[in-house]
C-alpha cells in the first residue's frame, strides 16, 4: 500500500516544499552523493501534519 505524500516539492534546487495539509513551508537538504535526493524525514510536515483518507471503523457502526 503507497502512502500519500505530505509534503510537495516546489523548488528541486532549493529544496522548498510546502505541507499539502497545514501550508507549512520548510527548505530540505539535499544528501551529499545521491544525486540530488533528499533526507528520509525532509517529506514529512514539521508540525506533525498526517492525512487521514480512510474514515474510521467506528463511525459507520453508529449509523
Amino acid at each position: 500500500m503507497a502512502t500519500k505524500k505530505i509534503m510537495k516539492l516546489i523548488d528541486p534546487i532549493s529544496g522548498e516544499m510546502i505541507c499539502n495539509v497545514c501550508g507549512a513551508k520548510h527548505w530540505a537538504r539535499i544528501r551529499p552523493g545521491s544525486n540530488g535526493n533528499f533526507y528520509r524525514g525532509s517529506w514529512q510536515c514539521q508540525n506533525g501534519c498526517k492525512m487521514d483518507t480512510e474514515p474510521e471503523e467506528n463511525d459507520s457502526k453508529k449509523l
